[in-house]
């Protein structure tokens, strides 16, 4: 999975349409692009969000981004989210 992110970061529609998408909640928890990237370690994901004003600090039903990356041991993206 993260070789077919880094291809699909590579494309710039791919990038704008990731970067229109940051704020859009996915389910009844409110969950958005910035907490799926984190909750799968995706970091090149998270960088892209956040440089596009990806809100860090938007909750859900189980916390912010920084939680889901902590919750699934993705240590990586803890850092990166703690920078």
């Amino acid at each position: 999975m993260p070789q077919a992110v880094e291809v699909l970061l590579r494309n710039p529609r791919c990038r704008q349409l990731l970067y229109e998408s940051r704020q859009d909640t996915l389910d009844n928890e409110r969950t958005t692009c910035l907490h799926l990237a984190a909750r799968n370690g995706h970091t090149n994901v998270l960088r892209c969000l956040l440089a596009a004003g990806a809100d860090i600090n938007r909750s859900t039903l189980r916390g912010t981004a920084l939680h889901e990356a902590a919750m699934h041991g993705k240590l990586e993206a803890v850092r990166l989210l703690l920078q």
